[in-house]
């Protein structure tokens, strides 16, 4: 009965052939995740904000630096967007 319950042989290897397999596929995929980029890319774009709030700038000149700010950080996730959807194959 005791047999029973330990894990014969060849389970054992089959998990760790899985084990190295998966491994292998995290090194092949070693850039980080698109969604941790993404999220990367909101931070760093809500401190430029910030930062361009506390300059104290004209208030045109303010509106006019946020604007371009915004417009850039949304060409550049477009583009992303676009990216990860051509590596997926969707079209």
């Amino acid at each position: 009965m005791a047999d029973q319950d330990l894990p014969s042989v060849i389970n054992v290897v089959l998990v760790v052939k899985l084990l190295d397999h998966v491994a292998a596929i995290q090194n092949q995929n070693s850039v980080k995740s698109y969604f941790h980029q993404t999220k990367e890319e909101n931070d760093k774009f809500m401190e430029k904000e910030t930062k361009i709030e506390s300059n104290n700038l004209a208030e045109a000149e303010l509106i006019a630096m946020k604007d371009k700010s915004r417009m850039e950080h949304d060409e550049h996730t477009m583009k992303r967007g676009a990216c990860a959807k051509t590596k997926r194959g969707n079209t």
